[in-house]
C-alpha cells in the first residue's frame, strides 16, 4: 500500500468519525432543547396556577382589612381571622435552575422567570411576618391600636407585592405563550 492510499483510508475513517460526532451532537442538542421546552411548559402551567392563587389571596386580604379596621376602632372586638396562605409553587423554576437549561435561553425569558420567582420569596417572607403578627395579636387578651395599624401596614405591603407579582406573572405568561404558539 502506498502513501496516497494510506492517506485516503485514514481520511475516510476520520470523516466517518467526524460525522458520527456531528450526529451525536445533534441528538444531544435535540434532547436538551426538548428538556428545556418541557421545563418552560411546566413553568407556564405553574405560573397560571400561581396566578389564580395570588388573585384569591388578594380577595382574602381585602376581606381582612375591614375586620381589622373594625377591631382597631373598637378594641374590645374579638378577632376572627380567616386567611389561607398563598400557595406559590416553584418546581418548574427549581428544575430549570438545576438542569443548566438557562444558559441557552433568551435573556428576556430568563430575567422574567428569575424575577417572578424572586418575588415569590419576598411574598412568602412578608406573608409569614404578617400572619405571625396576626396570630400574636389574636392570642393577646387586649389589643393595641398601634399593633393593629402595624399589621394593616404589613397586609397592605403584602397586597401591593401580590399585585406586582400578578403583573410579573402576566408578562411571563405572555412571553411563554408566544414561545409556544
Amino acid at each position: 500500500m502506498d502513501f496516497k492510499e494510506y492517506i485516503k483510508h485514514v481520511s475516510i475513517v476520520i470523516l466517518g468519525v467526524l460525522i458520527a460526532f456531528w450526529v451525536n451532537n445533534l441528538g444531544v442538542s435535540y434532547k436538551e432543547d426538548n428538556n428545556r421546552e418541557q421545563i418552560l411548559k411546566s413553568i407556564l402551567k405553574e405560573q397560571k396556577d400561581n396566578h389564580n392563587n395570588v388573585q384569591e389571596s388578594i380577595k382574602e386580604l381585602s376581606k381582612l382589612y375591614p375586620m381589622l379596621d373594625s377591631v382597631n376602632r373598637n378594641l374590645k372586638d374579638k378577632i376572627n381571622i380567616e386567611y389561607s396562605y398563598v400557595n406559590l409553587t416553584s418546581i418548574g423554576y427549581e428544575s430549570l435552575k438545576y438542569s443548566g437549561a438557562m444558559k441557552d435561553m433568551k435573556y428576556s425569558i430568563v430575567s422574567s422567570v428569575v424575577g417572578v420567582y424572586g418575588t415569590h420569596q419576598v411574598i412568602t417572607n412578608l406573608e409569614n411576618r404578617a400572619l405571625s403578627e396576626l396570630l400574636r395579636l389574636k392570642q393577646k387578651s387586649k389589643q393595641n391600636g398601634k399593633e393593629i395599624e402595624f399589621i394593616l401596614l404589613h397586609l397592605k405591603l403584602l397586597k401591593a407585592n401580590l399585585v406586582s407579582l400578578l403583573e410579573e406573572q402576566e408578562k411571563l405568561i405572555g412571553i411563554l405563550n408566544q414561545k409556544f404558539d
